[in-house]
């Protein structure tokens, strides 16, 4: 009999991970449901302990991201075995030279090899998450808890001496730890492993106490997990807001004012009515992001090669070669104009990005169902979420495009509901919903993430 259960979890876990499921995040606000099978291994004066079974159902809340809550209400049993030796190491409890078979004194209840206890908690836990953006969540475990236990034997059922002549409370105060492991099978489904040791407030689980010592109970439990509000998180992320006060790279990055002097408009906001109230007026945020196509195949011989911007195609011409004739391909730097005074730069991809404002989530219906996912590079390729008609969707970038701007939502889980008859895609948990100008039109911008962490 395996008697190590963190052992058996710990194994069990690195097969999982192994199989690579997929990356996952807890997220703040996410309510999630368990349904747990359990195994319950006693300790306490008996040392022939057997394993007893039962299950769980609980609630989980997670305040933080890497803070969680769960309210748990668990059924079941825990098992011990009676030798010889317990026979004549506790004479006053079974009777002097008792043997299997025997009444307890001064009962009729048969003594047999095997008893029990049918147990019921309710927990309160609190867990935390060790480490996030992994292919699962680890987390330790502590709670308070309240045990409700009835010592009786195995066949008959019949209580035990003690449990019937009311020598204790059936009830005892404890306190479990532990620790396990969330494996997301998918943006709600998921599998829960852990591992716990409870100490119970009491000596008389097992109807006996002659060791002065509390008893306690450890448990292994496997279980599939159900998030009421989907809360994993893609581990690829492009967006970020984090500012900063030296933005200047030039090695290289090469930021110019004159926004007409590029060849490509990043972003063409010619909006009016969402942005007046924003701080992005029509006339700024024509100017948005403007930024130029690299130079091609410069050549370099001892001398640097010159770049000139023909300002109405916005065509780069090549410089003259050195006299030595040897040259090499130089790619000039990318001129990045910095995004408009009051929006920031958001990242679409991994070289591309736009300049837009923050929404409040929530401040204004979007019609989300028509908007389409966009792929880098992508955007002739225009499916909508009513068109793909998947119930709950989970995009990187979604952008719903109106007559005079767009809106995108970023990282966003999206849920399919009917509302008074029609089709309505609502965002689910957090979400990151900003606003541009214009036609999205997202402009070159090679490595955006640190782009984004300069503040430009």
């Amino acid at each position: 009999m395996y008697r190590h259960p963190f052992g058996a979890l710990f194994l069990g876990t690195m097969l999982l991970l192994s199989s690579q499921l997929g990356y996952a995040q807890q997220r703040a606000g996410e309510v999630a449901g368990f349904l747990s099978f359990s195994a319950n291994k006693y300790s306490g004066e008996f040392t022939d302990d057997l394993w007893g079974f039962g299950g769980s159902a609980s609630l989980q809340y997670a305040p933080m991201s890497r803070l969680l809550l769960e309210g748990r209400i668990g059924l079941g049993e825990i098992k011990w075995g009676i030798t010889p030796s317990d026979l004549a190491r506790y004479p006053d409890y079974f009777g002097q030279g008792a043997e299997i078979g025997d009444n307890y004194p001064g009962t009729i209840t048969e003594i047999e090899s095997e008893n029990e206890s049918r147990i019921t908690t309710a927990d309160l836990l609190m867990h935390y998450v060790l480490v996030d953006r992994i292919a699962a969540v680890p987390f330790i475990t502590v709670g308070i808890g309240l045990v409700n236990f009835s010592p009786a034997t195995n066949q008959q059922h019949e209580a035990l001496p003690n449990n019937a002549s009311g020598v204790y409370s059936t009830s005892a105060f404890s306190i479990p730890i532990g620790g396990g492991v969330r494996i997301p099978f998918s943006n709600r489904v998921g599998l829960l492993l852990r591992a716990e040791h409870r100490f119970v407030f009491t000596q008389y689980l097992d109807d006996v106490a002659k060791n002065g010592s509390n008893d306690g109970i450890t448990t292994i439990s496997v279980g599939l997990t159900y998030a009421f509000t989907p809360g994993v998180r893609s581990r690829r992320s492009y967006h970020h807001y984090e500012p900063c006060n030296d933005c200047d790279d030039e090695d290289k990055y090469s930021y110019d004012d004159k926004s007409k002097e590029h060849g490509r408009t990043g972003d063409a906001h010619d909006g009016s009515e969402d942005t007046k109230d924003k701080g992005l007026t029509p006339d700024t945020a024509k100017k948005g992001t403007v930024q130029s196509d690299s130079a091609k195949n410069s050549t370099l011989d001892g001398s640097e090669s010159s770049v000139k911007k023909d300002t109405a195609k916005g065509i780069a011409s090549k410089a003259p070669k050195a006299d030595t004739g040897a040259s090499s391909a130089l790619k000039q730097p990318v001129v990045i104009k910095p995004c408009p005074q009051g929006t920031e730069r958001v990242c679409v991809s991994e070289n591309e990005s736009v300049c837009v404002i923050k929404v409040t989530p929530g401040a204004e219906r979007i019609r989300w169902e028509d908007a389409f996912v966009y792929e880098p590079g992508q955007l002739s390729n225009k499916t909508t979420l009513l068109q793909a008609d998947q119930p709950s969707p989970r995009h990187n970038v979604v952008v719903r495009q109106t007559a005079t701007s767009y809106y995108l939502c970023v990282e966003c889980q999206f849920e399919k509901k009917i509302v008074n008859g029609a089709v309505q895609y609502q965002t689910q948990g957090e979400t990151v919903i900003v606003k541009g100008a214009g036609t999205f039109n997202p402009a070159d911008c090679p490595d955006c993430e640190k782009v984004v962490q300069k503040g430009q």
